[in-house]
């Protein structure tokens, strides 16, 4: 539903007259944190908790990193 009513704002806005400008200050912090936990497992999140792994050596936590790794 919140997705549907950006989008209606963002089409409403979209049809304002070139003089009237309106700044939009909303934010979906949701989507900004998606992103960012999405960046994290991109650039290396894997690889540090590969390393957690190796030190903390708990048979659930290795179970666990089984499902970070890629089928040979």
């Amino acid at each position: 539903m919140r997705v549907i009513e950006a989008e209606l704002r963002h089409f409403e806005l979209s049809r304002q007259p070139p003089g009237s400008l309106v700044m939009r200050t909303e934010k979906l912090v949701s989507l900004d944190a998606l992103c960012g936990f999405d960046v994290f497992w991109i650039i290396g999140g894997t690889a540090i908790l590969m390393g957690v792994g190796k030190v903390i050596r708990c048979p659930f936590f290795d179970k666990f990193l089984e499902h970070f790794d890629h089928v040979p």
